[in-house]
């Protein structure tokens, strides 16, 4: 088993989102992860996590499991 750590992409902290930016660079660390098999997302509750998971979430077809420990 691999577990992969994904920091959220650049983040709005006030709107707790990520910017444009940050969607370019969650869509880019999905991109990178394509090759590695992924059976599961994880991601904390918080908003700019979620939306970082679910570039990776959709590229394989997956549902973002929200954790709010992590």
């Amino acid at each position: 088993m691999k577990i992969y750590f994904v920091r959220h992409g650049h983040p709005d902290y006030k709107n707790d989102s990520l910017t444009e930016l940050g969607k370019k660079q969650a869509e880019a660390a999905a991109e990178r992860l394509k090759n590695c098999n992924i059976e599961r997302v994880f991601a904390s509750s918080k908003g700019r996590a979620v939306q970082t998971a679910e570039y990776t979430a959709k590229l394989f077809g997956l549902e973002v499991i929200q954790c709010d420990f992590i």
